[in-house]
């Protein structure tokens, strides 16, 4: 496994399908159980599952100036990780943590928090203070994930990814002292 996180601003179709396989393959790990297995189970062809949702989302993918996408290679192979984080440029925003998948076979091995703490060294070194996300509430192993890494509880809303409706949890960190916290391991 390599230790490298390496910044994507215009990922290639190639990374970009490479990115929604990793992302299918976590939910399906993660997921299992907490969300319809039809719709995570659904091949590609099926345009109501999963697989086709995430082609279609990473195929069109577009960066802005202050997303920041951190991928961690897989050697010769596909990405073993990723996180995607969204905006929060203007006055006072956060920025959004889109996305952080580990491939399942991967997890446990600190890929995660390595791309959490760089991606919180890179906001900081922006003069960025503050990052969030949504966990689905039954989601304990992610819910623990962050906590681990500082996060709080913010607010509670039913969201719906892909149509799936859950209870969920938006997570975060306040202030460049949490930063500091996240990007130093401390």
């Amino acid at each position: 496994m390599s230790d490298a996180v390496r910044s994507q601003t215009h990922p290639c179709a190639a990374l970009r399908a490479d990115l929604a396989a990793l992302q299918a393959e976590s939910w399906r790990s993660a997921y299992a159980g907490l969300m319809d297995a039809a719709f995570l189970e659904a091949p590609a062809t099926e345009p109501a599952g999963l697989a086709a949702a995430l082609a279609a989302e990473w195929g069109g993918l577009r960066l802005g100036r202050e997303d920041l996408l951190l991928v961690a290679p897989g050697g010769a192979g596909p990405p073993e990780a990723f996180a995607l984080l969204r905006g929060g440029a203007e006055q006072g925003a956060r920025p959004y943590l889109d996305h952080l998948h580990v491939r399942p076979t991967h997890r446990g091995r600190g890929l995660g928090e390595r791309l959490m703490r760089a991606a919180a060294a890179r906001l900081r070194a922006q003069g960025r203070t503050g990052l969030w996300l949504w966990v689905l509430a039954s989601n304990a192993g992610a819910r623990r994930f962050y906590a681990r890494l500082g996060a709080l509880e913010e607010d509670r809303a039913i969201l719906a990814p892909y149509g799936q409706r859950h209870p969920s949890l938006r997570l975060g960190w306040r202030g460049a002292e949490a930063m500091a916290r996240l990007a130093d391991g401390g």
